[in-house]
Parts: structure tokens; sequence; C-alpha cells
């Protein structure tokens, strides 16, 4: 396995674990506990949001390194 292939498996990963932690915090929210639960949620969410940005453009930026080799 490249090492290309690895980081966008690990981007790819910590990408569905932010989403889902990100889950946990809002249904906790939404079963009544404290705003500690929205903000993890929220904080959560935008850094899934920001992985798959991230991951967009290492991905097309290793793409355009290995067109040049």
């Amino acid at each position: 396995m490249s090492l290309r292939i690895f980081h966008l498996i690990f981007i790819a990963a910590s990408a569905l674990l932010a989403a889902g932690v990100a889950a946990w915090g809002l249904r906790g929210y939404l079963a009544g506990e404290d705003g500690l639960h929205l903000a993890t949620g929220a904080i959560f969410a935008l850094l899934g949001l920001a992985l798959v940005v991230y991951g967009v453009r290492v991905a097309g930026k290793l793409r355009r390194l290995e067109e040049k080799k």
C-alpha cells in the first residue's frame, strides 16, 4: 500500500470518526442533555467537514505529483 493511499484512508477514517462524534453530541443534546453536547456536536461536525475538504485537496495535489513523475 502506498503512502498516498494510506494517507487518504486515514483522512477518510478520521472524517468518519468526527461525523460519529458529531452525531453522538447532537443526539445527546436533542435528548435533553446540556449545551456541552451541542458544542461538541458542532465542533466535530466542522472538523469533519474540514477533513473532507483537506482530503479532496490532498488527493488532487498527490495526483498532480504522481503525474509529474
